[in-house]
């Protein structure tokens, strides 16, 4: 067990990169966002989004960089995702192979380097394949016998944690039972009928007690018990209309990413057919058991990839038959090695270990990733050693064959992970502590309030600037990615806009562009902060401005063209609630995304044809309410923005370049969560815009 927890040694000795996000791949740094803002996230600034109901993943990050410095608290999450996968692969191996193949075997897949483009960013499959590997050793366990129900209230937990990382995962749990099964009935050969009564009873209380811990603690962040919901509401919205559709070939080849799947699979049918003509020993049922549940896992996904929903096209998800492929090859591969010499065994492990470490040392300089072709040519060395690898596997020939086979192999996969589609699947240490020190940066300016980011995103330094937005959930906190153009959309003075660029005199430049835009409406920018930032490319500048109101209570612009009465405010739904205070109007709406709480019917021909902007002054008091300009064939909003909860009166601003098409001005629950959402308006008005 020692041994394999200094393997990640192999892999990091002389660079580190392995465990650091890259900036270009937005997702995972939502989920750090999650990690260091956890509470607000959840229960205010992106409240309901199904981002943050993965709590198996977003829990274990918060918790340990709650204790832990950034750059350490880093290392240690991702090198305990690591560890847990490969002591989890080395235990079930153990019990089904043998400690020797099983080392071997470990050794291989703990340096794999999609694994680590797994395990070494913030994205949760990584950590799904270590809760899928942790309840397969636990559920390998308990059909040994020993500890069986103990064994299976932990295996249920696990199954639980991989469910919970990401809904995906929870399609994989009838291949875990199965696995349970088979084993049982393997070693067994007559299961009884407690090991499987066992397995719903102890199982599913630890399924259970995870489910309602999890639910306890979301309850505490956001109100909520059912923790899961959102997760569940997307998945149906993407099985009905996957909308990340890609093909699985790639450069005239197929995905890089499934060629592991591919040997795997090549090796299971081998390992199946080899099964039949010979009489079964206890390693080649397991072979046989581990084979069945990849081509399974295999068969189901490329059914999904063939109606439309196209998870094979994408490497996070084809990431999760990893320990399937490997598990497949460990029982296959390594027979060898429990009847070598210990010296000779030792030493095949010594030169793995050594070549293993020479190819990580510096994954840069990879000739392989010179070229597809390059690549595609040292595939076929590799396949052709492994494939005399598993014709020798019972000689200590074919161990040393497969040692040399893989380290070809994994000297592919290195230029393909370095080298991914232009760019890197790991970022590095100084870029993590620049992003790092930008966000706190941002925090202490931020103050709670919703940041809008703006930058221009054909910038040589766009990666960096994805990578800073995407603590803030990029996709929901942006002004534009066309600075200093594209600042006429909707926004608050709630908000505060963090400028990105490597433009001379940014922060000026900002300043100039909102004052064009908002001038009109009675908003002026002023410049909260500035910094210098080295960028990986060339150097930046981050400047952040809010937007103040210039007119006074009772001033009437020179753009104002009509004021709406507050009793024309009609109700949007009979259960949800207008009513008068001293303030202004209250809007309480109903539970419910986009439900719709009030209408102020518009008429646009008498207001003008002309730019216009709708001004509504409100405050949120909780949940988020949404003011929108629906379409006038009430099929969607031309603009959109809501109002978080605030102390004080926030102007909110919806731009409308062209009147046509235009319909009424509509006020909604724009809380993800679906609850109760609450704000007091104070008034509406139509400017004109210049």
């Amino acid at each position: 067990m020692a041994a394999v927890l200094l393997l990640p040694v192999i892999v990091l000795w002389h660079r580190d990169n392995a465990l650091y996000t890259p900036p270009w791949y937005a997702d995972p740094w939502f989920y750090l966002g999650y990690f260091r803002n956890l509470v607000e996230y959840k229960s205010d600034l992106f409240d309901g989004s199904y981002y943050g109901s993965r709590l198996t993943w977003i829990l274990p990050g918060w918790l340990i960089h709650s204790l832990f410095r950034p750059v350490i608290a880093n290392a240690i999450l991702h090198l305990t995702v690591q560890s847990t996968a490969a002591l989890s692969f080395f235990s079930i191996l153990r019990l089904t192979t043998g400690a020797r193949s099983a080392f071997l075997a470990t050794l291989v897949f703990s340096v794999n380097p999609w694994l680590w483009a797994a395990t070494g960013w913030d994205y949760p499959d990584g950590a799904g394949i270590a809760y899928c590997l942790l309840a397969m050793a636990l559920l390998t366990r308990a059909a040994t016998g020993a500890a069986r129900k103990r064994s299976l209230l932990l295996a249920g937990g696990a199954i639980a944690g991989m469910a919970y990382t990401h809904v995906f995962l929870a399609t994989f749990t009838p291949l875990l039972l199965l696995y349970y099964s088979g084993l049982v009935w393997l070693w067994q050969r007559a299961p009884s009928r407690s090991s499987i009564f066992d397995l719903g009873v102890w199982a599913g209380l630890g399924f259970g007690i995870v489910t309602l811990a999890l639910g306890v603690v979301n309850h505490r962040l956001d109100s909520h018990f059912w923790f899961y919901g959102p997760s569940m509401v997307r998945a149906l919205q993407m099985a009905k209309d996957f909308q990340f559709v890609r093909s699985i070939w790639v450069d005239h080849g197929l995905a890089p990413w499934l060629w592991p799947g591919v040997g795997g699979a090549i090796t299971a049918l081998v390992a199946l057919l080899a099964g039949a003509r010979r009489a079964a020993t206890e390693r080649s049922r397991a072979a046989l058991l581990f084979s069945a549940q990849l081509l399974l896992a295999l068969a189901y996904m490329a059914f999904l990839q063939s109606r439309g929903t196209t998870v094979l096209a994408h490497h996070p998800y084809a990431s999760y038959l990893l320990p399937f492929v490997f598990l497949v090859m460990g029982a296959t591969f390594w027979p060898a090695a429990e009847g070598t010499s210990l010296r000779i065994y030792l030493a095949i492990c010594c030169v793995a270990a050594v070549a293993f470490g020479v190819l990580w040392y510096n994954p840069f300089s990879a000739l392989v990733a010179a070229s597809p072709g390059a690549q595609r040519g040292t595939l076929v060395l590799s396949a052709g050693i492994l494939a005399a690898a598993l014709v020798l596997r019972r000689r200590t020939a074919g161990t040393m064959l497969a040692v040399t086979g893989f380290v070809v192999l994994t000297s592919v996969q290195l230029g393909q992970t370095v080298h991914f589609q232009g760019t890197e699947l790991h970022g590095s240490r100084q870029q993590y502590e620049r992003f790092m020190h930008l966000r706190e940066r941002i925090e202490s300016v931020r103050k709670r309030r919703t940041p809008l980011f703006w930058f221009d995103a054909k910038e040589v330094n766009r990666n960096e600037y994805i990578g800073v937005s995407s603590f803030y959930l990029a996709e929901f906190s942006q002004l534009g990615t066309g600075f200093p153009g594209g600042c006429d959309g909707p926004m608050d003075t709630g908000s505060v806009i963090v400028v990105l660029s490597q433009q001379e005199h940014t922060p000026e430049l900002a300043r100039a562009a909102l004052a064009k835009c908002w001038g009109p409406l009675g908003i002026r920018p002023v410049v909260e902060a500035v910094e210098e930032v080295e960028g990986a490319a060339r150097p930046y500048t981050l400047a952040m401005l809010r937007p103040e109101s210039q007119a006074s209570p009772g001033t009437s612009p020179d753009g104002l063209l009509q004021t709406i009465a507050l009793e024309r405010v009609q109700l949007g739904d009979k259960n949800a609630s207008l009513q008068r205070v001293p303030e202004g109007l209250m809007v309480t709406t109903i539970p419910g995304p986009g439900a719709f709480a009030g209408r102020v019917p518009l008429d646009w021909d008498a207001i003008g044809r002309t730019r216009l902007a709708v001004h509504v002054r409100a405050r949120g008091l909780r949940g988020k309410v949404g003011f929108g300009i629906l379409r006038s064939d009430n099929q969607a909003f031309l603009q959109e923005h809501a109002v978080r909860p605030s102390p004080t009166m926030v102007d909110l601003v919806l731009p409308l370049p062209s009147p046509a098409g235009a319909g009424d001005l509509i006020i909604s629950n724009l809380s993800a969560s679906g609850a109760v959402s609450q704000a007091i308006v104070e008034k509406i008005e139509i400017w004109k815009m210049p």
